[in-house]
């Protein structure tokens, strides 16, 4: 099943949206899928402007008897490409959505749900929290017109919509604690990190800025709370990022960002461009490099991996899909399924057991997309032995849902 956006699509996240129904029947995956296009008018010799935005979408894949629908929601235009897009069930009635914009700021909007007659959703409304710009006081919230998912807003002569081209800094990555908007970390083109808190997602305040790189920085990666009663829920630790200068980098948030606590320069041959920690083995991290391969680390020593796979094309985006985890207690041993979405190589999906051996074995492989493979997430099924995933790609411009199983 497949879907047409507006914009060259880059990046894609999911969540669950609960009706509240004991039987579960009545869930549905919301997909947020984030484009970005560089766009000039004809015979102009100016950089031209970044436009883009995010779609979303939902897809019911619980108890169709003809497997799944894939339904577009309005197109929440952002007047700027968006880079990196991470969405997180704020209450039954909305959704937040953190967005990394080629503006060079982090945008947090919430899009409030609406249940129809016959268990579809609709989006009512979408608002802009707040924006962190790269410099400068926060602007005030704002509201969104939300737009037709197929009709795609275009730049005029007279146009202002867009943020300029350019060599300008542009926001790549942004990465939650937690799985919460109320602490967050984003990094910039430019080799600057971030990190955010926020009680209050409209007066989101950075707590720590620093030079992480001295080339663009592609990724970011938070540390999850480990699930101890000595250890505060929502206080960050550990820190990942990775750039184009080939190094890894790992900071401490409890002593500072003068240095980092720990790096290697010496095994990626080629930019960083991925990032992810276990969500449940503190020890273990994981980095995707242009050069193919995905590798596994651990943190007490990271002069050398412990293991490395070799993907299907450059790695851009690797992922845990920790709804297998979560929605199979007392069934035996944890399943460990990482999701890689790799550029010109497609989609992945690569499973092991941290009781077995902790080699990755693939398990499954999406090639149809015709362009670059940017984005991937994951689509939790009722449906025995079956799962969904959907993933993006860029030039194509096309979101697609496939099984596994």
């Amino acid at each position: 099943m497949e879907f047409q956006t507006l914009f060259n699509a880059d990046c894609l996240d999911s969540c669950s949206v609960h009706r509240g129904r004991r039987d579960h029947h009545g869930d549905l995956t919301l997909l947020a899928c984030g484009g970005y296009e560089l766009v000039k008018q004809p015979e102009d010799s100016s950089p031209g402007r970044r436009m883009g935005g995010i779609h979303l979408l939902y897809v019911n894949a619980h108890h169709r008897s003809d497997g799944c629908r894939l339904c577009a929601l309005p197109f929440v235009d952002l007047s700027c490409g968006v880079l990196d897009v991470l969405c997180v069930l704020s209450s039954e009635g909305s959704v937040t959505l953190v967005a990394a914009g080629a503006d060079a700021a982090v945008h947090i909007i919430r899009a409030t749900l609406e249940w129809g007659d016959e268990e579809g959703l609709s989006v009512s409304s979408a608002v802009t929290l707040s924006s962190i710009p790269p410099g400068g006081p926060l602007p005030p919230p704002r509201p969104f017109t939300l737009a037709s998912p197929t009709a795609r807003p275009e730049l005029t002569a007279e146009s202002t919509c867009g943020a300029p081209g350019g060599d300008g800094p542009i926001c790549t990555s942004v990465a939650l604690l937690d799985d919460s908007p109320c602490v967050f970390g984003y990094c910039v083109s430019d080799g600057t990190a971030c990190l955010v808190q926020s009680e209050d997602l409209t007066q989101p305040r950075r707590v720590a800025t620093w030079c992480a790189h001295d080339l663009e920085t592609w990724t970011i990666a938070l540390q999850p709370t480990p699930a101890a009663p000595d250890q505060l829920h929502g206080a960050c630790r550990l820190i990942a990022t990775g750039a184009d200068d080939c190094v890894m980098k790992i900071w401490d948030a409890r002593v500072g960002f003068d240095a980092p606590v720990a790096h290697n320069r010496r095994e990626h041959p080629m930019g960083v461009t991925a990032i992810a920690f276990h969500d449940t083995d503190e020890h273990t991290l994981l980095s995707g490099c242009y050069d193919e391969h995905v590798r596994v680390w651990d943190l007490r020593s990271i002069g050398s991996p412990t293991s490395s796979f070799k993907s299907s094309g450059g790695v851009w985006r690797i992922k845990w899909d920790s709804t297998l985890r979560r929605s199979s207690p007392g069934q035996g041993p944890s399943v460990d399924r990482l999701m890689v979405a790799a550029c010109h190589g497609g989609c992945q999906i690569w499973q092991t057991q941290p009781t077995a051996t902790g080699e990755y074995e693939l398990l499954h492989e999406y090639t149809g997309h015709g362009s670059m493979a940017y984005g991937i997430a994951s689509v939790p099924s009722a449906a025995p032995g079956a799962h969904y995933y959907a993933s993006c790609s860029f030039y194509d411009r096309k979101l697609a849902l496939w099984r596994v199983g």
